[in-house]
């Protein structure tokens, strides 16, 4: 291992261990890395743009998307199930994905992305739109 390779190791432990001080001091932040933990099978080219999004605000926890399929259990024909600015409702047999597109007049507007056959393919569809 070369200089640098020790540096970055030094830096990521130095980061793990502000981290866990963190999670000590605030029970919501422990409970977000707990919400993301699936990041951690990951590559780290992907681990290092997920943990940005998650940053950001923009990133789906396997929590939040196990939240969204419980909702589309319960919800009604056509009741709207929202993922961040798009929806979702079923219309039996499909499920359909509305992407936002703009705000006109105070109410947003929404066009048909695509139809789906499962909640499963519609949620993940919904947050790759993110």
């Amino acid at each position: 291992m070369n200089e640098k390779q020790k540096e970055l190791l030094f830096k990521l432990g130095e980061v793990f261990g502000e981290i866990a001080e963190e999670c000590g001091k605030d029970e919501k932040f422990h409970q977000l890395l707990i919400d993301n933990n699936d990041l951690y099978t990951m590559s780290l080219d992907e681990l290092s743009g997920e943990w940005m999004a998650v940053a950001e605000g923009d990133r789906i926890s396997t929590n939040q998307e196990n939240q969204i399929l419980q909702k589309l259990l319960t919800a009604g024909e056509h009741e709207v199930v929202k993922v961040g600015k798009h929806q979702i409702y079923k219309e039996a047999p499909f499920y359909v994905l509305e992407k936002f597109e703009f705000v006109e007049d105070g109410v947003d507007m929404f066009r048909v992305f695509d139809t789906y056959e499962s909640k499963e393919e519609v949620v993940r569809a919904a947050i790759k739109l993110l």
